[in-house]
């Protein structure tokens, strides 16, 4: 009789133990004080598997993260739906279980994904998150509603994906520091949208669909019958590292979704290498703004080598001066093997959304930069602006640019760099612009205080001393000369006329 009542009650227990594992209880406790965790606005279903996203704040650093779907009705998801006291909402939700995912690794942006096999039809469930250090725990959740199609034949028949079999990707320059994508040869479907990741390889995208993470919209353009991209950070990242860039395209109509092009391998534009690679770009003794026009996102921070030196070869300047292209070939080469009177590697500006630049001195926003402060700058003379940002051991895309200026010097070590293709940047004679023709001088500058025996040549200033101007000369001095005598004569005559 003893034996047959334990094993009642141990067939009690066990049964009490199965039912408190799959039964979901109402939540009792605080929802995430701290405001740690969200969810994406939607979950992604694709081949009976909903895939969406748990965002972790950055503040939460050393948390594990782990989740779980706990199913509902119709009937509960619709009363819910129609709370908006969290209180309320908490009585009527279903509570968590013990059967935890956890996150192999918490970031930021977790990617989950939760299982709908052999299940047809509308969805209802709730998605419970669980964060957590060892000591504190916090709990939060998202209530969903998902269309779940279970094979091929559940699908909608008249599905037409838009045809990529023709289209042509370019990587375009956009603006100063920019990149974007343009797509020709697609002829969008109504009512479809459109999406473009980049990956590093020529594999189909493995992404969470459902967040905007990782991606960018693209857009038609009606009269130039292309896609071109919205937000052109994605792209200008991707540009600025030293990867190969693939572009894959994912469509959607209506709650389907199909990456309709992918691994298309993109061919990078040249970056500026000459005076186009700076803008806006000054050099003195209290202030500097050198701004570059390479390819750069918000969010590297990078390092940037400056280099000034005299330019003393006249063959380059000559060549440029011809606009020959090799001017500023043979240039490059010559600032990053000569001689320099200035070579420093400097932290450009931080967190800087316009360009990879060197802000510094007087009327500059940007705090903590220094003046370059260069020594040995000469009056009249040419210097190549040479600037290279550092591409930490292969990480970003290797850049390099040089550009050609004229020097001005003034009283008390001031000084100026002028530079190619802006207004104020003027030809001289190799360093030399006003000087007497042909003429063997000692120059006094009167600015700088300094005495230097030339040999110059200036067709723009007037001679020292005026040219004589022949028969019209000696004209004007015998009209001068009878004047004179009348004038003389006419004064005598006057004096003695009465005598």
């Amino acid at each position: 009789m003893k034996s047959k009542a334990f094993f009642a009650i141990s067939i009690l227990i066990l049964l009490i133990i199965l039912v408190s594992s799959t039964i979901s209880y109402a939540y009792s406790g605080e929802i995430d004080p701290k405001g740690y965790i969200s969810f994406s606005d939607s979950m992604s279903i694709l081949d009976n598997k909903g895939s969406g996203t748990i965002n972790i704040s950055s503040e939460a650093a050393g948390y594990n993260l782990s989740y779980q779907k706990v199913d509902m009705n119709k009937e509960k998801f619709d009363k819910i739906a129609g709370l908006t006291d969290e209180s309320e909402v908490l009585k009527e939700l279903p509570d968590y279980t013990s059967s935890w995912t956890e996150v192999s690794e918490t970031t930021t942006s977790n990617k989950m994904e939760v299982d709908f096999k052999d299940f047809t039809g509308k969805a209802y469930y709730v998605i419970w998150a669980k964060l957590t250090n060892g000591t504190d725990v916090y709990y939060d959740y998202a209530v969903y509603s998902s269309e779940i199609q279970n094979n091929e034949e559940d699908k909608p028949s008249d599905v037409k994906w838009t045809d990529f079999s023709n289209a042509k990707y370019e990587l375009k320059k956009d603006g100063i520091s920019g990149a974007g994508l343009e797509i020709s040869g697609v002829t969008p479907t109504k009512d479809s949208f459109y999406y473009l990741y980049l990956t590093n390889d020529a594999n189909k995208p493995n992404v969470d669909v459902s967040s905007s993470v990782g991606r960018t919209t693209l857009t038609y353009n009606e009269s130039t019958k292309k896609f071109v991209s919205i937000d052109d950070d994605l792209i200008t990242n991707a540009v600025e590292l030293n990867q190969n860039i693939y572009a894959s395209v994912y469509e959607t109509q209506l709650s389907n979704g199909n990456f309709v092009d992918y691994g298309k391998k993109l061919t990078r534009y040249s970056e500026p290498k000459y005076s186009d690679a700076f803008h806006a770009t000054f050099v003195t003794e209290t202030s500097d703004q050198i701004i570059t026009t390479f390819t750069h996102f918000q969010g590297n921070n990078r390092k940037l080598q400056i280099k000034i030196g005299k330019v003393t070869d006249t063959s380059i300047l000559q060549k440029i001066k011809d606009k020959d292209k090799t001017g500023f070939e043979n240039l490059l080469n010559y600032a990053k093997t000569g001689s320099s009177i200035y070579n420093q590697t400097v932290m450009a500006d931080k967190d800087d959304s316009f360009a990879i630049e060197y802000n510094a001195g007087d009327g500059s926003s940007k705090g903590g930069n220094s003046v370059l402060n260069i020594k040995g700058i000469e009056n009249n003379s040419y210097y190549y602006l040479y600037v290279k940002p550092d591409d930490e051991n292969g990480k970003y895309f290797p850049t390099e640019a040089v550009t050609l200026a004229t020097s001005k010097t003034f009283d008390g070590g001031k000084y100026s760099l002028f530079f190619y293709g802006k207004s104020d940047f003027k030809w001289t004679d190799w360093g030399t612009p006003s000087k007497v023709e042909n003429k063997n001088v000692n120059n006094t500058n009167v600015k700088n205080n300094t005495n230097t025996n030339t040999t110059v040549k200036d067709n723009t200033i007037a001679p020292s001393i005026l040219p004589k101007t022949g028969k019209g000369f000696a004209i004007t001095i015998f009209i001068v000369g009878v004047v004179f005598f009348g004038i003389v004569e006419w004064i005598k005559y006057n004096k003695y006329k009465d005598i």
